[in-house]
């Protein structure tokens, strides 16, 4: 009896082992094969937009294998490529490759598997079978909501009554709403806008409060773009003229937002720039170049998103505009070195229109006339001529603004007396002279005038008289009618001014008939 169990035993055992060597065989298999693995096993994208995932593929046989990777999908609603299609891959060597899934513009909601498949070709052993991955891919549309239809603003069920309760009534009242909406919400950030930039002194800043709610129409017009693309949303209008109507709209909303910065900006820049005027530390003549930058940077801004919005893609513009300035400022540096001095001529303000200025190397007094980006153009003092200057020769130069601070201006004039002559008296004479100029300032708020023994020469003593004018334009005309004072007072008074004496010797020479003869 068990010897028939004993038997019974070992036939089972050899027709398991039987059993089990295909399977052990299907694990070697595996093990010495190449496959292909990701991560990832599902993917969401909206339309018009794109993902990319990793997968890798290990080669663990000891052959050489040409790897040919195919997608495999179900779905119209997205293209799939990949960073490498084709290579070798090596015995015992594993490589990662990236599979970017772009969805189509108008893409619909739509759920599909993708299924990625390595084909590999041993170069050796023939053609084994080619491995899978699957990926579940989702796309969801951005122009329509199946869950937005026939709601209020796309979110609030509709409980009216029939027929209260159709696409049309309910795109109608959400259209209303945005309408009641958009005054609301322009209304009081036009209140808040004004609020914080005229903090203080309202009344001095009625332009500015004009200028605020002149956006309102702006601010409404942006918020009611948006509520007609929710609208169409809400009743369920084709997704490809929605996507059209939407494009128009953040076009214009991009516009119109450019505006609103703008008028921001500029009511906002005007309101600083005379806050700080009154406080004596802003020059409000700088303002326009202010306007004219914070203007350029928000058109270029605004026209970069505008044309992102139709796909243009701004990293390729911005390097070409890039090679473009380069190009532009090899062959036109001197131009653009005058206008960046005129740009910080104007943002520094050394003179101004109607200063009168000394450029180094040359000591004529010229007017200032008008500060421009390229070139500043001065009037001459003496004969009403006009001189241009380049702004970079200017930036290059010291410049000596005589009128910057004021319009007095001091005068020196020199006399000379004889060493005979009363120099107590002459002093006097000079000082009595400056003193009784109306023009000039002889009190004590900033300096009277003065007489100082200058100097001694060979025939005279030198006496200088200082004194300041109350306006830099006329100080040679008063100079002059100072100088003929004194010069009278000192011919009244017996004041000898010297003036140069030579003593000249005759010397006779008497004639000979001899050429070497000389003088006696």
């Amino acid at each position: 009896m068990s010897q028939w169990k004993t038997a019974l035993f070992v036939t089972a055992l050899v027709l398991a082992s039987m059993m089990m060597i295909p399977a052990l065989s299907d694990d070697s298999d595996a093990a010495d094969n190449v496959y292909i693995y990701s991560d990832v096993t599902s993917l969401d994208i909206m339309s018009h937009s794109e993902r990319t995932f990793q997968i890798v593929i290990n080669n663990n046989t000891d052959s050489v294998y040409d790897i040919r990777l195919v997608a495999l999908k179900d779905s119209s609603q997205y293209d799939v490529s990949f960073s490498e299609k084709e290579f070798l891959l090596d015995k015992g060597v594993s490589k990662s490759i990236s599979i970017t899934i772009k969805s189509a513009k108008y893409a619909e909601t739509e759920t599909g598997d993708l299924v990625i498949r390595a084909e590999y070709y041993s170069v050796t052993s023939g053609v084994p079978a080619p491995n899978d991955v699957t990926i579940s891919v989702t796309t969801h549309s951005m122009y329509s909501d199946v869950n937005s239809f026939n709601k209020f603003l796309g979110v609030f069920s509709n409980p009216l009554p029939s027929p209260l309760n159709s696409p049309l009534v309910t795109s109608l009242i959400t259209l209303v709403i945005w309408i009641v909406l958009g005054a609301i919400l322009s209304s009081l950030f036009v209140t808040i806008s004004y609020k914080l930039i005229f903090r203080k002194d309202k009344e001095d800043h009625k332009e500015g409060k004009k200028g605020l709610r002149q956006m309102w129409k702006s601010l409404f017009i942006i918020c009611m773009m948006y509520g007609i693309t929710n609208t169409m949303v809400v009743y369920g209008v084709d997704q490809e003229i929605v996507g059209m109507v939407s494009e128009i709209t953040s076009v214009l909303f991009i516009l119109f937002g450019g505006i609103v910065v703008w008028k921001i900006v500029k009511v906002e820049i005007n309101a600083i720039g005379e806050r700080l005027g009154e406080d004596g530390r802003f020059d409000p003549s700088i303002i326009p170049l202010f306007l004219m930058i914070a203007k350029t940077i928000v058109i270029t801004v605004t026209a970069f998103m505008a044309l992102a919005v139709y796909g243009v893609d701004m990293m390729s513009i911005l390097m070409g505009l890039g090679l473009i300035t380069t190009g532009i400022s090899f062959g036109a540096k001197n131009i653009i070195n005058q206008f960046l001095s005129g740009t910080l001529l104007l943002a520094e303000r050394p003179f101004i229109r109607g200063d009168k200025v000394k450029v180094a190397g040359n000591d004529t007094v010229m007017i200032v006339n008008k500060v421009g980006y390229m070139t500043t153009k001065f009037k001459s003092w003496i004969n009403e001529e006009i001189i241009t200057i380049p702004n970079s020769n200017l930036m290059e130069n010291p410049i000596v603004n005589i009128t910057k601070d004021n319009i007095l201006y001091r005068v020196y004039d020199y006399f000379s007396i004889s060493y005979t002559s009363d120099l107590s008296r002459a002093k006097e004479i000079m000082m009595e002279c400056a003193l009784e100029h109306p023009d000039v300032i002889a009190d004590q708020s900033i300096s009277s005038p003065n007489v100082r023994f200058d100097n001694i020469d060979r025939t005279c003593i030198n006496i200088r008289l200082s004194f300041l004018v109350n306006d830099h334009e006329n100080y040679g005309s008063i100079a002059g009618e100072i100088r003929y004072r004194i010069f009278a007072k000192f011919c009244e008074e017996g004041i000898d001014i010297p003036y140069d004496q030579y003593t000249v010797n005759l010397v006779r020479i008497k004639r000979t008939d001899s050429p070497d003869a000389l003088p006696e």
